[in-house]
């Protein structure tokens, strides 16, 4: 999300986005274009837990429980880098459940992991 502008559903795949996040993540890239913001700062990783692991599977699975802080992001104008005003922020420290697959990408024979499924389970 810090350069939207040149981001590019293929990019985004090529870099791990995959399945359900994909959808979501280039949806997010999309409005972030269209309303010329960008986020600014780094994401944390708070904790990473593997809650579940199928390696031996067709298809190999990982499921994390995570926590992210994203208190040292800000959403600003790509014109002239100003703070978008949005309202008061919840707790900058959210809890996930992050899963993903070992999978080739499209066209290839190379597997590799992708994250295609996060889904919000509260605050931490």
């Amino acid at each position: 999300m810090k350069a939207p502008a040149k981001s590019t559903r293929a990019a985004l795949a090529k870099a791990g986005n995959g399945g359900n996040w994909l959808i979501e993540v280039d949806h997010s890239v999309n409005q972030y274009k269209k309303y010329g913001w960008y986020r600014a700062g780094e994401v944390a990783d708070v904790s990473t837990v593997a809650k579940s692991v199928e390696l031996r599977a067709a298809q190999p699975k990982v499921v994390f429980d995570v926590c992210i802080d994203s208190a040292k992001t800000q959403i600003r104008f790509q014109k002239d880098d100003k703070p978008v005003p949005i309202g008061s922020r919840s707790n900058p420290r959210q809890r996930a459940q992050a899963t993903l697959i070992f999978a080739p990408p499209l066209h290839q024979t190379t597997a590799m992991w992708f994250l295609i499924d996060e889904k919000s389970t509260g605050e931490c």
